[in-house]
């Protein structure tokens, strides 16, 4: 699922659409550091570390998976932007996907 990047991006978008019931639209950064995701209401920045697979277990979640759970808590509103990333720990599983809003 992760070979082809553009296919994972579409997925996000899918899902996006799909769980906050709007259209979004995507662009890619330049640089490929981040893709945001834009909606009439909501704004997401999700960075290259988010959607990379860094174990071979990684390759088997589908990244819908990856969305939900970092979603499932975070409270969302309308009119923010959020960034969608990963952060180190000191964990069996060195990294953590996260959610932070940006604005």
């Amino acid at each position: 699922m992760y070979e082809n990047i553009d296919t994972v991006l579409d997925e996000v978008k899918d899902w996006f659409g799909n769980n906050y019931g709007e259209s979004f639209e995507f662009k890619r950064d330049p640089r490929d550091e981040f893709a945001l995701y834009k909606s009439e209401n909501y704004e997401f920045e999700v960075t290259a570390a988010f959607i990379q697979a860094r174990t071979e277990d990684d390759f088997q979640v589908p990244i819908k998976d990856r969305l939900e759970d970092v979603l499932k808590e975070a409270s969302i509103e309308k009119g923010k932007r959020y960034r969608l990333s990963s952060k180190v720990v000191d964990k069996p599983m060195p990294i953590e996907y996260c959610i932070e809003p940006i604005s």
